[in-house]
């Protein structure tokens, strides 16, 4: 599949500074520049970091006649087209002891432009020449697209069956429709929908998230759209499904960058050969903002960082499964291998005594909760046994708050108990292959047959 990645090209460019004394002029510090450098921003960063990940790319971007900074672009193809005194924007960071001091910006806002739909016509063309059958707008309003163009824009690549992926700063959902996938961050979000968030609670502000969702959804046709909640990672709105991945705690250095890997990322996920549930979507993306945000300014995704995240991407911090695992047999050893291989520590929660008496009735459990327990810390694929007394976790499940839900095959995940929980929480649920043996059940009866 072909790319076309069409928004600003930005020139980020970062000076760096050492602190020497605190100015005896005024409140600031005497610097000693130590150096500086210039890199390609916003849909040009995106661009270079698509094309990173192996990803057949195709740059579209408004130009100035005498474009000086090409040698930040990587080697695709790209596409230009003018406006009348246009020039790329420009964000100066001066750094003091690598923290950012003040930023500097040279820019002309897309509000102060006309529009051009004869540009749009060509980029449409062009895509259409070359067989482009996805685009990444990036636009961060500074002179490569004007809000009606963008609405016209998204309009043609509906028509012309080109799907697409929307990043933009553009406050008004006037302009966003036709769209197959829109990630706002938060903020953006806000904006869009003109409301107001008052929950810190992550599961109680995806709540209040849902409602406007989906309303700017069926009424713009927007078929999908993902909030990046910051440290709280993102959630996914889908036809009749919501999804959520939650960020474990990092050390931010820089922020610059997060939302363009986290975009490209994602489309990265669409157009690579590997099939992905949304899920794993979600934490692929939020892996690589994750990494961006470990480095100082802005850095395009690295191909090396690649096989890093997609060996994680089936990896859980904490497991969960349950049962009576009262006779151990083949399947309950195959089930737990299955969910140890999905996260780092895996939990097993224990049906008391008493519980299995309720479920299973008075002549079970065969063994006692403590021998039961006893063999399940044994096995190397569990890492923890929890008792519990209720008839099901979910109690158990809302303490724990689980990244990974593992049950068996015969179950369907709107059954399991405490999916929804789990989901909404951020974390996935997965259902483990089943071996066609016998069920503690059938063995007790066996039992009982031959007594």
């Amino acid at each position: 599949m072909k790319l076309a990645v069409l928004g600003d090209f930005l020139i980020d460019e970062f000076i760096y500074y050492q602190s020497l004394r605190l100015s005896p002029e005024s409140p600031c510090p005497v610097v000693n520049f130590q150096k500086s450098r210039k890199v390609a921003g916003g849909a040009a960063n995106v661009a270079n970091s698509c094309f990173s990940l192996g990803i057949e790319v195709y740059f579209l971007f408004c130009s100035p006649k005498n474009l000086i900074n090409k040698d930040l672009l990587f080697d695709y193809e790209i596409f230009t087209y003018t406006r009348n005194d246009f020039d790329l924007s420009i964000k100066k960071r001066h750094c003091v002891d690598n923290r950012q001091f003040f930023r500097e910006d040279k820019e002309t806002p897309s509000i102060n432009f006309n529009d051009c739909f004869e540009n749009i016509d060509k980029c449409i063309e062009y895509m259409k020449n070359n067989k482009i059958t996805d685009l990444l707008i990036s636009d961060y309003q500074k002179g490569a697209l004007t809000p009606k163009e963008l609405q016209y824009l998204l309009l043609e690549s509906k028509k012309s069956k080109i799907r697409t992926f929307v990043d933009t700063k553009i406050s008004s959902s006037e302009n966003l429709k036709n769209i197959y996938l829109l990630k706002p961050n938060l903020k953006e979000f806000n904006q869009l929908t003109g409301i107001r968030n008052t929950s810190s609670n992550r599961s109680l502000l995806i709540d209040e998230l849902e409602l406007p969702a989906r309303k700017l959804m069926r009424e713009n046709s927007i078929e999908n759209c993902i909030i990046t909640l910051s440290e709280m990672g993102s959630v996914w709105f889908g036809e009749n499904e919501t999804i959520s991945f939650k960020s474990p705690k990092v050390s931010v250095i820089d922020i610059v960058g997060a939302g363009d890997s986290f975009i490209s990322a994602l489309v990265f996920t669409y157009l690579n050969n590997e099939t992905y549930t949304k899920y794993q979507k979600l934490k692929i993306a939020n892996n690589f903002a994750e990494i961006t945000i470990k480095k100082e300014g802005t850095n395009p995704i690295c191909k090396s960082s690649l096989d890093e995240v997609l060996n994680k991407v089936d990896i859980a911090e904490i497991g969960f499964t349950n049962g009576c695992f009262d006779i151990l047999h083949p399947g309950h050893i195959s089930l737990l291998k299955q969910a140890k291989k999905r996260c780092k520590f895996l939990i097993v929660g224990l049906n008391s005594d008493e519980s299995v008496k309720r479920l299973k009735g008075k002549k079970r459990p065969i063994n006692s909760e403590l021998d039961r327990k006893k063999v399940l810390e044994n096995i190397k694929f569990v890492d923890q046994v929890i008792i519990f007394n209720e008839d099901d976790p979910l109690n158990l499940i809302k303490k724990i708050k689980p990244d990974l839900l593992v049950k068996g095959a015969d179950y369907d995940i709107k059954n399991v108990v405490g999916a929804e929980f789990t989901i909404k929480n951020g974390g996935n649920v997965f259902l483990a292959n089943l071996l066609n043996t016998k069920s503690t059940t059938e063995r007790v009866q066996n039992i009982n047959n031959e007594d």
